[in-house]
């Protein structure tokens, strides 16, 4: 039974840590350790570890002696691999699985060698009990495997939304290409980059089953800083100039840029005049004007028409995507 590594870098997580570990212990997959990365925390977090000692599911832990950057300590838990382990995931403290979620993962990413990350539908939310939000889906449930590169193009077009960082099993075999698989050319988002990556040299595999729980949480550096300052919207047009010249011919990377672009110029807008955040509208700004992409009135207008038209012929889910690449993709 191949050995998962379950990851857990964590700072200050004592508010939800021991609902997360008592999630892996709670796991039907029968051969799983549980590696934890204290990163230089100043609350109960060791102490909530300790607890754990001892359990069914073996753990390993590790404190920084001093706080490290969230990438740095995100790799430090890729240094700390079993090595003997033949696939692992990251789990957030606040995040939680389902009992048979590793159980799952590993059955999909079984079905093929050439498999270097498996995906599941996913839920979020303030609080596990209460009302969640289904997320993740989008690809077509007939089968389980994707190809890499289609997945990576279709993703990049908005053609769904299977995507799950918070719920994603790696093969280790993807760490052959990329050591430590966080990218120093990211600070954020650095999950979604890894598995993009790997999706360049593996085939995607999907659970069609919700597997995962994000909480929306204040104390999450995506709630305190991804989410107010809309660094998504930004982190889009990265990742399409990415990874868009090795999944698309120049004219597709053009077009995909263009469509997303108008969605871009209207979110501009809302933020200026609707949500009153002037900083972040002049911080975008400025990045598209460093990357030759600043808007012009004319931008704008044909921007914000093209929205009118969606939301008059009730299109709005397809603002920032293009109809012909869909279809061709498709």
């Amino acid at each position: 039974i191949p050995l998962v590594a379950i990851l857990t870098p964590v700072r200050n997580g004592a508010e939800h840590l021991a609902e997360a570990m008592e999630c892996v212990q709670a796991q039907t997959y029968p051969n799983i350790v549980h590696i934890l990365i204290d990163n230089n925390s100043s609350d109960a977090t060791s102490d909530i570890i300790a607890k754990f000692l001892g359990q069914s599911v073996p753990i390993r832990s590790y404190r920084n002696p001093n706080l490290l950057p969230l990438r740095e300590n995100w790799k430090r838990s890729i240094e700390m691999l079993p090595a003997q382990c033949a696939y692992f995931m990251t789990l957030c403290h606040d995040d939680l699985l389902m009992p048979d979620a590793v159980e799952c993962l590993v059955s999909v990413a079984a079905l093929s060698k050439n498999i270097g990350v498996v995906g599941a539908l996913w839920q979020t939310g303030a609080d596990p009990n209460r009302e969640l939000i289904d997320c993740g889906g989008g690809l077509p449930t007939d089968r389980n495997i994707f190809d890499g590169r289609w997945f990576i193009r279709s993703y990049l077009q908005q053609c769904h939304n299977g995507t799950s960082p918070q719920c994603q099993l790696f093969s280790t075999a993807v760490l052959r290409d990329r050591p430590l698989l966080y990218s120093d050319r990211f600070t954020e988002y650095i999950d979604i980059e890894a598995m993009l990556f790997a999706c360049l040299h593996y085939d995607y595999g999907f659970v069609h089953k919700h597997l995962g729980f994000t909480r929306n949480s204040q104390t999450r550096l995506t709630a305190r800083l991804a989410v107010p300052e809309q660094l998504f919207t930004k982190y889009w047009l990265r990742f399409i100039n990415e990874f868009g010249p090795e999944v698309m011919s120049k004219d597709e990377i053009e077009t995909t840029r263009q469509a997303f672009l108008q969605h871009y110029y209207r979110r501009l807008l809302i933020w200026r005049y609707r949500d009153r955040r002037i900083d972040v509208f002049n911080a975008h700004n400025n990045w598209l004007r460093d990357n030759g992409l600043a808007p012009r009135m004319r931008d704008y207008a044909r921007s914000v028409a093209s929205w009118l038209l969606l939301a008059a012929s009730g299109r709005r889910t397809e603002v920032g995507r293009h109809p012909e690449l869909i279809s061709k993709t498709w």
